[in-house]
C-alpha cells in the first residue's frame, strides 16, 4: 500500500467470531484512507475465518499460514513483511476506538 504510514497486524486462530468487530473497529479509524493497511494473519484456522476476511474484508491483506504459529509466531510472519515506518500488533478480540490509531 503506497502512502501508508502503518500497518496493523491481527493474529487469528478460530476466531471468525471476534474478527468482525475488531476489522470494523479499523474501519472506522478516523484518519484518512490510505494512512494505514490491516494484514491479519490466520493460523490455520478451520472456523470459516479466511472465507469471512476474503467475503466481508476484502481490503485486508491475509497471510494464511499452514500451521498455528502462535500469537508470537504469526506477528514474526507478518512483521517480516511490513514495508510502513509503523506497524501496530492488535489482538482479534480488542475493538479499537475511532481515534485507537491517530
Amino acid at each position: 500500500m503506497t502512502g501508508a504510514r502503518a500497518t496493523v497486524v491481527v493474529v487469528n486462530y478460530n476466531g471468525a467470531h471476534l474478527l468482525p468487530p475488531c476489522l470494523e473497529g479499523l474501519r472506522r479509524q478516523d484518519l484518512p484512507a490510505g494512512t494505514f493497511e490491516t494484514v491479519v494473519v490466520d493460523n490455520a484456522s478451520r472456523d470459516g475465518s479466511l472465507e469471512l476476511l476474503a467475503r466481508d474484508f476484502p481490503e485486508v491483506r491475509v497471510i494464511a499460514s499452514p500451521v498455528n504459529t502462535g500469537f508470537a509466531g504469526g506477528n514474526n510472519l507478518a512483521l517480516r513483511t511490513v514495508c510502513t515506518p509503523y506497524a501496530v500488533l492488535l489482538n482479534n478480540d480488542a475493538v479499537p476506538e475511532p481515534d485507537w490509531l491517530r
